[in-house]
């Protein structure tokens, strides 16, 4: 049994503090108990209405998946609870009695006052999923969620059908956010399709976990080929989905449309450094002659996955982490893309990618980075998009602090997540019915802006 106290210990452990600077005192790490129970590890934060933990160790020795937020374990959760609040007792920690309610105690007390859960935060696909994922209308609606540099987008159609593409980082934290986005906002029961773009632990390493508390249907992703030089790890590889399927340039992901809505389209235009077919009576690209050429990528950032995905007039372009002599390949002899609505910036606005051939190519109206607070948002990038005439805004998921990244930051409104420290804001696009126009918000700033489709 431990109980971290921080700082403080002795009496100072009678009453749990109120206040936050007290209460998390050491590396903003909360007071906290937590048991062991043969294989199980049982965390219960002292701060009101947190979800706590339980691990699996002889499964699970990283502690990746939170079984907690399983409904088959909701009774193990509560005996460990009891197990822990009377080894509490016994120890004579005093603050036993004022014990601040956990998310899964409200969540009980509410279901038997008659009410459906918690509204403050869903615990499962399953309880906490709207009535259906439909009811968000007919827009076609993009989710940028915060994994702290690694990318996560979520696209949820007219009709209810979602497409996750990356997955963050490894461990609950990335995919706990992605978890919350997705039952939450979008009011989904499962992630229909993962597009996974290529084999770097921030864009794979929360998929099993995420597994582990909504299903997930189709994994699309480069499996294995002759010349491949990096892996996923063995848990990506394990987790349970319903099929996994390679993702090669010309595939489309069939998705379902909605009655009195455009069809929905998402095509592979990339993967595995070679490209769709440059189409009968495609122009030669005069921009390419400007390109300056990079050193070779033996990284699997070149191998990344590129999906271009439509809604009537509307266009979205996503590259994972392609870098630039790649980026040119894409639209060089020739245009393959075409022009687009919204570029999510490649890999996560380094300088190493977003070649300025590329994204004068695009003519993106709106770019998104999904950067970290250090990670990303390089100058090289931020230049090129600021000289991209066709841009009329940057959203970035994180204020770039470094020392030399300070002075190539957008507006604050147009920024998710401000402080080192943050909660994980997230940025949404909706796209209208018709497709002809979207709106972007960034709900921590209460930003709104609509933007007209090509």
């Amino acid at each position: 049994m431990l109980t971290h106290t921080a700082r403080s210990y002795g009496s100072e452990t009678d009453l749990i503090p109120t206040t936050g600077e007290k209460l998390t005192a050491t590396s903003n790490t909360p007071w906290y108990a937590m048991l062991r129970d043969g294989k199980y590890k049982y965390i219960r934060t002292l701060v009101e209405g947190e979800m706590e933990e339980l691990y699996d160790l002889d499964a699970d020795p990283e502690e990746l998946a939170n079984l907690a937020l399983r409904p088959d374990h909701r009774e193990l959760v509560e005996k460990l609870r009891e197990k822990a609040i009377a080894e509490l007792r016994r120890t004579d920690a005093k603050f036993v009695d004022g014990l601040p309610p956990t998310k899964l105690e409200g969540i009980k007390k509410a279901e038997a006052g008659g009410r459906h859960g918690d509204e403050s935060e869903p615990v499962s696909a399953e309880a906490c999923a709207a009535p259906a994922a439909a009811s968000a209308g007919k827009s076609l609606n993009i989710y940028w969620v915060d994994v702290e540099g690694g990318a996560a987008t979520l696209i949820v159609t007219p009709a209810g059908e979602s497409v996750l593409i990356d997955s963050g980082n490894p461990g609950v934290r990335d995919s706990n956010r992605i978890f919350q986005v997705a039952t939450k906002e979008a009011g989904l029961k499962k992630i229909d399709h993962l597009i996974t773009t290529h084999y770097h632990r921030d864009h794979f390493g929360g998929a099993a976990p995420l597994a582990a508390v909504i299903p997930i249907g189709t994994v699309w992703d480069n499996a294995e080929w002759t010349e491949q030089r990096e892996k996923a790890d063995k848990e990506y590889y394990e987790f349970k989905c319903d099929a996994r399927k390679q993702i090669s340039p010309g595939d489309a992901v069939t998705l379902k449309a909605a009655q009195g809505s455009p069809a929905v389209t998402l095509r592979c235009l990339g993967a595995r450094q070679k490209f769709v077919e440059i189409a009968a009576g495609t122009p030669a690209n005069e921009i390419c002659a400007a390109n300056n050429p990079a050193p070779v990528d033996n990284s699997d950032n070149a191998n990344s996955v590129v999906t271009l995905v439509s809604y009537g007039d509307f266009d979205f372009l996503v590259v994972g982490d392609l870098t630039r002599n790649r980026e040119f390949d894409l639209v060089c002899p020739s245009n393959r893309v075409g022009k687009v609505d919204v570029f999510q910036s490649a890999h996560h606005g380094l300088d190493n990618s977003n070649n300025p051939v590329l994204v004068r190519s695009l003519e993106p109206r709106v770019v998104v980075v999904n950067n970290g607070v250090t990670k990303g948002n390089g100058p090289l990038m931020f230049g090129t998009f600021q000289e991209t005439k066709s841009v009329q805004a940057v959203y970035q998921m994180h204020k770039t602090l470094r020392e030399d990244g300070t002075s190539h930051n957008v507006a604050d409104e147009l920024i998710a997540n401000h402080a080192k420290e943050c909660k994980g804001e997230f940025i949404k696009l909706s796209v209208a019915a018709d497709g002809k126009s979207y709106e972007v918000k960034v709900p921590a700033t209460g930003h709104a802006k609509t933007y007209e489709s090509r």
